[in-house]
């Protein structure tokens, strides 16, 4: 395996050609065969070890080529510092091992509940980090304050895009029938609105009711029903559940899935208490969170996962003792 792999690497060439004339053998000296199915397995084993040169005190996060990294202090000169020395054991890294860090593609957030906006100064290879309120992080957008605002906005254009496709294949003499709309909108639209919703699960009603607006004007597409229809009625007829009931599922079961993998980041941190961001929030939380809605939602869950559970202890007696009290 070891000498296939050095083959693979290893003594490998390329040239060019621009209107039938072909340039000079050049050695390829770094990088893996674009193309290859192995290719992209390799280039993680390269790059694993990065996360080992993130100082104590101060979390990561690698998926493929995208590294972040965050640390909570009380003070913003203490957390500047920490990220800091973390960006420098990063850009030595890279350099020993011949990678390059893209420097236009590499920004800092300060989160922070104050309305004060603080600045913070952050370089990487002599060039300041630009500091931005609203970063990306695969594929979810983040605020300051985490109101998760900007990331429900955004999700909400994509999907107005798609729906807009639904109305051109929708007709009241002609076009797709309701039961082909129902596969567009349920494999092209609602996914989109669904996209790590365990993650901006905490937004406020107002913002997620923007994405709620989204799925009755896809069941009036759907169905041929006019403004005047009752949403209940037409989530009824369409089959269709409420995006806030799915929402609350995902994170039952994503909060489940952290309590069984012990390697989770947050699987340790889950039973601990932790202090709420707003008052308003706490108390959000509690009431989408009452005994009722709960058991609710964890009937709604498959048996496999239920049944998966531990067949001891608190979590397995608390779960059969839920499962009880809503079959009661």
């Amino acid at each position: 395996m070891f000498k296939w792999l050095n083959d693979f690497l290893f003594i490998r060439t390329a040239r060019v050609m621009v209107d039938g004339t072909t340039s000079n053998l050049v050695k390829l000296r770094e990088g893996v065969p674009q193309g290859g199915v192995i290719s992209p397995t390799l280039f993680l084993v390269y790059i694993n070890d990065i996360t080992t040169t993130v100082p104590r005190h101060v979390s990561n996060t690698l998926h493929a080529d995208d590294f972040a990294v965050w640390c909570a202090e009380e003070h913003t000169s203490t957390a500047t510092h920490r990220i800091q020395n973390t960006i420098n054991s990063v850009s030595s890294w890279s350099e020993h091992w011949a990678l390059q860090l893209n420097t236009t593609k590499t920004v800092s957030t300060l989160f922070s509940l104050s309305t004060f906006k603080e600045k913070v100064l952050l370089k990487l290879k002599d060039q300041a980090v630009p500091q931005v309120d609203t970063p990306t992080l695969l594929g979810v957008t983040l605020d300051t304050r985490l109101t998760w605002k900007p990331q429900i906005e955004a999700t909400e254009g994509r999907a107005m895009k798609k729906l807009s496709l639904m109305k051109k294949l929708a007709g009241t003499q002609w076009g797709a029938n309701s039961g082909i709309l129902k596969q567009v909108y349920t494999g092209a639209v609602r996914p989109v609105m669904e996209y790590a919703s365990s993650t901006w699960t905490t937004a406020s009603k107002t913002n997620k009711g923007k994405l709620d607006k989204v799925q009755n004007m896809g069941l009036r597409i759907i169905l041929g029903a006019m403004k005047s229809t009752p949403i209940q009625e037409m989530e009824k007829t369409a089959d269709l559940e409420p995006l806030e009931d799915r929402r609350e599922y995902k994170a039952v079961l994503q909060g489940e899935k952290m309590k069984r993998l012990t390697t989770h980041p947050l699987h340790q941190n889950l039973n601990k208490g932790t202090k709420t961001r707003l008052k308003e929030i706490a108390s959000n939380i509690r009431s989408r969170t009452s005994k009722r809605s709960m058991l609710k939602l964890w009937k709604l869950t498959p048996a496999a996962v239920r049944h998966s559970s531990q067949t001891s202890g608190p979590h397995a007696r608390a779960s059969m003792k839920s499962e009880q009290m809503y079959q009661d």
